[in-house]
């Protein structure tokens, strides 16, 4: 457990700096889209009722109030999400690749360590877990800071009080990354998690193999994705509906899910211990 701890707080340094610099990112440009569209909606609520021309009651019953809602389906808050999703994914595969390209082929030294070298896999697959979960606390932070500016900003008349909770769930797009649910968080990020589980795995095979390992990579992910979508699959073939009930289909395919985790584990222990070359 030490030597693990050691690991993960040595693979949390190493791209902290990097790391934060993306969070600065993201949350400046939502902040500045934040501000922008509620000075536009001012704007445009003052160029209506200018003069007495309408009164609130009218330009609400013509127009609509502002809101959390009406800062989530816009371009600059939803591109720094993107952002940082796909950093976040090409993280998975620079996490292994720079040990495997940093000068003096730095995995050499993780992989000579006196200490298992599944607490080398483990310490990066919690990384990345830990960046995630993270990045959305601190998004549900600044969820809670863009509504308090939208309360200073926006009369009461002209302000849409939802919560967060229900903007979040009304959301297609925050309600996949900050599930309104502890179950569907945990679902969410369990699948998240076998996920990244697969691709390590996919990359130890790369390493091992070299060429042909590439092969083997993209043939494993394809077989854990097929697998965990076959009882789907089947059922619409034979059925042409979803012949199970919905907690039969959760146990069926959480079943699936850790078998494909286990199997994943058992087979990246085996690559590191056997097989990967530096």
């Amino acid at each position: 457990m030490k030597n693990y701890l050691k690991l993960l707080n040595f693979e949390i340094n190493r791209f902290s700096k990097l790391y934060f610099l993306m969070l600065a990112i993201i949350f400046s440009v939502q902040l500045i889209s934040v501000f922008y569209h509620i000075f536009s909606y001012l704007a445009f609520v003052k160029m209506e009722t200018k003069g007495g021309r309408m009164t609130p009651e009218q330009f609400l019953a013509e127009h609509f109030p502002f809101g959390l809602s009406n800062v989530f389906y816009t371009r600059g808050f939803l591109i720094p999400i993107l952002i940082g999703v796909v950093g976040l994914i090409l993280y998975v595969f620079f996490i292994w690749y720079r040990d495997w390209m940093a000068r003096n082929t730095f995995i050499y030294r993780l992989l000579m360590l006196p200490t298992s070298r599944m607490n080398i896999f483990y310490a990066k697959l919690s990384a990345i877990m830990l960046f995630v979960l993270t990045t959305v606390g601190i998004q549900l932070i600044f969820l809670v800071l863009y509504k308090k500016i939208i309360e200073w900003f926006i009369p009461v008349v002209y302000r849409d009080d939802l919560s967060i909770t229900m903007a979040v769930v009304t959301s297609p797009y925050l309600n996949t990354i900050v599930p309104a649910h502890l179950s569907s968080f945990f679902v969410a990020y369990g699948l998240g998690l076998a996920a990244v589980i697969v691709v390590f795995t996919a990359i130890l095979f790369e390493r091992s193999f070299q060429l042909v390992g590439i092969l083997y990579g993209l043939l494993y992910a394809v077989f854990s994705f097929v697998l965990f979508s076959l009882p789907l699959v089947v059922q619409l073939l034979m059925f042409e509906t979803l012949y199970l009930y919905a907690d039969e289909m959760f146990i069926l395919m959480t079943a699936i899910v850790i078998g494909i985790i286990v199997v994943s584990l058992l087979t990246s222990r085996y690559l590191l211990n056997h097989k990967v070359s530096v």
